[in-house]
C-alpha cells in the first residue's frame, strides 16, 4: 500500500480555527476541533501553545504572568448560525473551541481569534478589540517562535547518532566465488509467514542500544511477544472497534496489526519518568537506554489498530487522551475525523505516559505547521535527542587526515597509502580483492622497513559491523575503570540513578 507523506502545509490546511499576534495581524497558529465538538477547550488551546511556542521576554516570571493574562479577540464576522464569543477571557477560557461546517468540500469556514493581553474592564461584553487596545486594558503581545523539545523528533526519522540508533545485528560476507543462479525463478507472492504480521515489524529495521547484546533472533523473539501480548489484553482496533476475527483462532483478523504508541525507532525518547527535565544528563546512559528500549517493547506501549489507522497514527494525525481515552482528530480527514470524540476501547495496561508522549507530539506536529524546525548546527547546544542533519560517522572518517576520506570509486584500484614513521602498532582495514571482502592486517615497522600487508579471505565467517571509534576503544578497556572513553557514559548512568531515586522519592 503507498502511502501519501503528511506535509505541514496539508496540517496547515485542515485548520478550521487560527490564531493570530500583533498590530497587524499575523497568523502563527491554528487546529482542527470538529463541528459542534466539545473536545478542544480554549485552556486547552493556552497550554497547547505553552508547549509549542515561547515568548521572547527578559523575565521569566512576565512570560508566566503574559500566559496567564492571555485573551483571545474574535477578529472574523460571526455566523449567523451561531453565537460565538468575542472576548474569551478568565473563566470563559473553560468554552469550548468553536467551530463551523464547511462552507464547501474542502473550503473550511474558519473562525479567527486575536491572541492579546487583557486584565479585567467594565467595558461591555460585546466591544470590539479596538476599544479595549484604547482604554488600555489590552495591549499587543511579542511575536511567539517555536519552543524546541528536546522530546521531539519527526514521526519518520531515526535518529542518527550511534549509540542508541545500532541495528545490533550480525551480518555474513559473501563467500568467494561465483554463485550458482536460483534454480527457479523469483515468485511475485509473499511468503504467507514473512506476510502474516504486516504491522511494519521488521527484525532488520529493529534499533537498539548499542551497550545490548541484541542479535536477530533475540529481535525476532520481542517482536513476536510484543504481538502475542498485545493481542492478549484485546482482539479488535482500539479506535473503530473492528478486526474480531469470525473464527475461534486466531481470534485477530486479517488488517488488524499491532501499534506503538511511542515507536520503536524513537525508543530512546520513551517517558520512564514523568519528569524528564534532566534527560540531557541521562541521555547516553546505558542503563537508562535499555530500560527506555524495554518498555517500548512492553505491553504497555502497545493497542491493536487496522492497517490505515496504524499509519494515520504513526503521521500523527490523530491521537487518544491520556487521560480521558478520548480520541482527538487533529485534521479533518474523514477516515479519523468519524471517530473524533469517542473513548478508545483499551483495557488500564496502556501506559498513559507512552499516551501522554504521542498526544504532545501530535500538538507539536499539527499546531506549529507554519513554523517546522529547521535542522541547522547549533555549535555544539544540542542535546542527546536533537535529530541531527549530518551523516553518521564511519570507521574510516573518525580521522580527518585519512587520504580515503571522501574519495569514491573501486577500493580495489586504489593505491595503498605508506605507512608514515611512528606507525608501531597493528593497524586493521578492510578492503575489497577480486570482488570479495577480505581484512588487510598492516605490521608497524621501523622507518627502513617497508609495511607487509596481509590479506585474510572472509569466508562464511561473522563480521561484527562496529559503528563508532568509541565502541573500538570500549572494548579494549576494562569497565571497572573510569577512562576519558567512558566517563561521560559513566555519569550519565550515575545521574540516570539519581533522577530515578528522585522520582521514587516524590512518589512516596
Amino acid at each position: 500500500m503507498s502511502v501519501a507523506t503528511v506535509t505541514s502545509t496539508m496540517r496547515e490546511a485542515g485548520w478550521n480555527v487560527t490564531f493570530h499576534v500583533g498590530h497587524n495581524p499575523w497568523k502563527f497558529a491554528g487546529l482542527f476541533q470538529a463541528p459542534r465538538s466539545d473536545l478542544v477547550t480554549f485552556c486547552d488551546v493556552i497550554d497547547e501553545l505553552r508547549l509549542c511556542f515561547e515568548f521572547n521576554v527578559h523575565d521569566d516570571d512576565d512570560s508566566e504572568k503574559l500566559w496567564d493574562e492571555l485573551a483571545f479577540a474574535l477578529i472574523s464576522r460571526p455566523s449567523s448560525e451561531r453565537q460565538i464569543p468575542k472576548l474569551v477571557e478568565g473563566n470563559d477560557r473553560r468554552l469550548a473551541v468553536p467551530s463551523l461546517p464547511n462552507r464547501a468540500p474542502k473550503q473550511p469556514d474558519v473562525i479567527k481569534y486575536h491572541l492579546i493581553r487583557h486584565k479585567s474592564c467594565s467595558l461591555p461584553e460585546n466591544s470590539p478589540l479596538k476599544d479595549h487596545l484604547e482604554a488600555k486594558c489590552a495591549e499587543h503581545i511579542p511575536r511567539p517562535t517555536r519552543r524546541r523539545d528536546p522530546r521531539y523528533l519527526d514521526p519518520k526519522k531515526t535518529p542518527s547518532d550511534p549509540r542508541y540508533a545500532t541495528m545490533p545485528f550480525r551480518r555474513r560476507a559473501r563467500p568467494r566465488g561465483s554463485q550458482s543462479p536460483p534454480k527457479r525463478q523469483a515468485s511475485d507472492f509473499v511468503s504467507p509467514v514473512k506476510d502474516s504480521p504486516n504491522d511494519g515489524l521488521d527484525a532488520g529495521s529493529m534499533i537498539a542500544p548499542s551497550s545490548m547484546q541484541v542479535d536477530l533472533e533475540v529481535a525476532k523473539k520481542v517482536m513476536d511477544e510484543f504481538r502475542h501480548a498485545c493481542g492478549v489484553y484485546a482482539s479488535c482496533c482500539a479506535v473503530s472497534g473492528e478486526g474480531d476475527s469470525w473464527v475461534i483462532n486466531p481470534t485477530i483478523g486479517p488488517a488488524l496489526q499491532a501499534c506503538h504508541i511511542v515507536p520503536q525507532n524513537h525508543y530512546h525518547l520513551y517517558p520512564i519518568t514523568q519528569d524528564q527535565e534532566d534527560d540531557g544528563d541521562t541521555g547516553y546512559s546505558p542503563r537508562r537506554l535499555q530500560e527506555a528500549w524495554q518498555r517500548t517493547w512492553a505491553p504497555g506501549n502497545g493497542i491493536l489498530l487496522m492497517s490505515h489507522l496504524h499509519e494515520l497514527f504513526d503521521q500523527r494525525l490523530f491521537s487518544i487522551h491520556p487521560e480521558t481515552r478520548r480520541i482527538r482528530a487533529f485534521v479533518p480527514y474523514n477516515a479519523i475525523a468519524k471517530h473524533n470524540g469517542e473513548e478508545a476501547r483499551m483495557l488500564d495496561h496502556v501506559d498513559p505516559n507512552a499516551l501522554r508522549h504521542h498526544w504532545d507530539m501530535c500538538v507539536m506536529e499539527n499546531m506549529t505547521a507554519m513554523m517546522p524546525l529547521l535542522e541547522l548546527p547549533t555549535g555544539g547546544t544540542n542535546t542527546p535527542f536533537s535529530p541531527a542533519s549530518e551523516l553518521l560517522m564511519t570507521p574510516g572518517s573518525a580521522n580527518g587526515s585519512q587520504p580515503e576520506r571522501g574519495r569514491t570509486g573501486d577500493p580495489a584500484k586504489r593505491s595503498r597509502p605508506s605507512s608514515g614513521p611512528g606507525h608501531g602498532k597493528e593497524a586493521a582495514a578492510q578492503e575489497t580483492l577480486d570482488g570479495q571482502e577480505v581484512v588487510t592486517l598492516q605490521h608497524g615497522s621501523d622507518e627502513t622497513d617497508a609495511p607487509i600487508p596481509k590479506h585474510r579471505r572472509l569466508h562464511d565467517c561473522e563480521v561484527r559491523e562496529i559503528h563508532s571509534p568509541e565502541e573500538w576503544i570500549q572494548d579494549d578497556v576494562m569497565d571497572s575503570y573510569i577512562t576519558p572513553s567512558n566517563r561521560k557514559v559513566f555519569l550519565a548512568d550515575v545521574n540516570w540513578e539519581l533522577q530515578r531515586f528522585k522520582s521514587r522519592s516524590s512518589c512516596s
